[in-house]
């Protein structure tokens, strides 16, 4: 049966049970002007979903399909979206002007469109998220956007008498949502119950390091009668590790807290810590919520995937019952990792590198201007942009790269060859995109000592590739282990070796995650994409 077909029986039966005042012949004569009214308008439409709120309507005959009940389940959701940090006073949801129908017994039109168009905003919200069409979703959905039929499951929920948990069932249900829901509750609390203080000179105080370790869980309550108390302690806060003055669970509590925050984890209370300590709940509480704002814009986790959390910069392949954890190198700001839904479809052993465009014009050319010997340095061949099939090399000493701008550098392909010096490393995992981003193995396994991981001009460097790559080819074939993947490397070849069951990856951008009991993690926004989406979200919530 069509959605059409369906829809007319769905709004015939809701005619039967509405009293006859409110199904007069007005209604639909009214409904309908009203919407082409508000279509013709020069200024923004009233509705925040004008267009399906048209295909809803014209499905149904224009016959009104709201009654009390639903108009009070529709109000109890709305409520209710704060606990997905949604703020449920944002104007597209015309909270405040539903308040006033509960009790009346029939509707004006525009009230029968506000309400329908308060659960199509509050549905887009919690399937798609507020931000999900504008500027500041930069994802790059290679496989295809989700998609959600707002009419048919507005429809769906006035048919089945399940306004409430048609509304909860469309936020992600994955344990990175629901922690992160977890972790906003408790925050909350802090920021109406609990205060600590501002200023991060304060904590030069260690009782009020203790206090406010205390709220959060990091010093455990039940020690905190047994610790050693100094009279004046030092400002610097670098005692002597022998000491016996030491509080003995303070400087694990303060590790404890600066390992939550991303920070050095050094026991001492130096000027970052200090400010992550003196950081508020209500900005923590921001945090929170944009972070499941971004996680509203992918596809619920399948059971298999990679996810790469960028801030974090960490990777995570979820396969069987124990995730696999590795660090990351990711882009510089100016060359950043692009957030990203694909999936992973081979992998490449002993990879050529052809060297990127912004890299040959930001560094590769004026290396060659400068008569820098890069390109033999670093086995590095040079092939015509024509030669599709790389079989015959240039000679790069004849060509007069002095001469070369940034347009002409482009009619060359620069590859180099496998081997310790390639920047690739041995492997290469590909999840085919739009902007060439990829997961690889490195020459460079000192950069994972470093505590700052930006260094790539935007592919993904992995720890450890060797490992990475065999679980991913145990899932295909029980038998393939590292000793195995090993030899075929050491022959020199390059090979391919696809998936026969392509991956999930989720490039992510997480500056705030949570654990089953919802303790908060935080890592420092080093692409500034918070405030971006802060801002986009705020310009939303202002009514036309």
């Amino acid at each position: 049966m069509t959605w059409l077909l369906h829809s007319l029986l769905f709004c015939c039966a809701l005619l039967l049970q509405i009293p006859a005042q409110a199904a007069s012949t007005e209604m639909p004569l009214s409904l309908e002007a009203i919407l082409a009214r508000s279509d013709a308008m020069p200024s923004p439409s009233p509705f925040a979903h004008p267009q399906a709120l048209r295909a809803f309507y014209r499905a149904c005959h224009y016959q009104p399909v709201w009654q009390a009940p639903a108009i009070e389940a529709l109000l109890n959701s709305l409520d209710q979206l704060e606990a997905d940090g949604l703020n449920p006073d944002n104007p597209r949801y015309h909270r405040t002007e539903l308040r006033a129908l509960l009790g009346k017994d029939t509707l004006t039109p525009n009230e029968e469109l506000l309400l329908s168009d308060a659960f199509l905003a509050a549905a887009y919200d919690l399937f798609y998220g507020v931000a999900f069409a504008s500027d500041a979703n930069t994802v790059f959905y290679e496989s295809g956007k989700k998609s959600l039929d707002l009419g048919k499951t507005l429809q769906t929920a006035l048919e089945q008498d399940n306004i409430t948990s048609t509304l909860a069932g469309l936020p992600p249900k994955h344990g990175y949502y629901q922690n992160l829901k977890k972790a906003l509750q408790r925050y909350r609390a802090y920021a109406q119950e609990t205060s600590w203080h501002h200023n991060p000179e304060d904590y030069a105080d260690r009782n009020l390091v203790r206090e406010r370790l205390l709220i959060t869980g990091d010093y455990p309550s039940d020690c905190l009668q047994q610790q050693l108390r100094l009279d004046n302690p030092p400002s610097d806060w670098c005692w002597d590790a022998n000491s016996a003055e030491k509080d003995a669970m303070l400087e694990p509590s303060i590790r404890r807290f600066q390992q939550r925050h991303g920070l050095l984890v050094d026991g001492i209370v130096g000027k970052r810590t200090r400010n992550a300590l003196a950081q508020s709940a209500v900005e923590l509480v921001e945090r929170i919520e944009l972070n499941l704002e971004r996680w509203r814009w992918y596809r619920t986790l399948p059971e298999r995937y990679l996810l790469v959390n960028i801030p974090d910069y960490t990777l995570t392949l979820m396969q069987d019952a124990s995730p696999l954890n590795m660090k990351v190198v990711v882009g510089k700001q100016k060359r950043p990792t692009p957030l990203m839904e694909d999936q992973m479809a081979y992998l490449v052993l002993n990879p050529y590198w052809r060297i990127p465009k912004t890299i040959l014009l930001e560094d590769v050319l004026p290396k060659l201007k400068s008569g820098n010997p890069y390109l033999q340095r670093n086995q590095i061949s040079v092939f015509s942009s024509g030669d599709t099939k790389e079989q015959q090399p240039l000679n790069a000493e004849s060509i007069n790269w002095q001469a070369i701008d940034g347009n002409q550098i482009l009619n060359y392909v620069f590859r180099q060859e496998p081997g310790e010096k390639n920047p690739l490393g041995r492997i290469k995992f590909i999840f085919p995109n739009s902007q060439d981003i990829y997961i690889h193995d490195t020459s460079e396994q000192h950069l994972f000592k470093n505590s700052t991981l930006m260094a790539s001009s935007g592919c993904i460097r992995a720890e450890n590739a060797l490992q990475l790559a065999t679980q991913l080819l145990a899932f295909e074939n029980p038998e393939m282990d590292s000793v195995q993947l090993q030899e075929m490397i050491q022959s020199g070849e390059q090979q391919i070796i696809w998936l026969e069951h392509k991956v999930p990856v989720l490039v992510t951008y997480q500056t705030a995650w949570a654990d089953d009991s919802g303790q908060l993690f935080l890592r420092p926004d080093i692409y500034e994409l918070d405030d971006k989406l802060l801002s986009a979200i705020e310009k939303l919530e202002i009514r036309p």
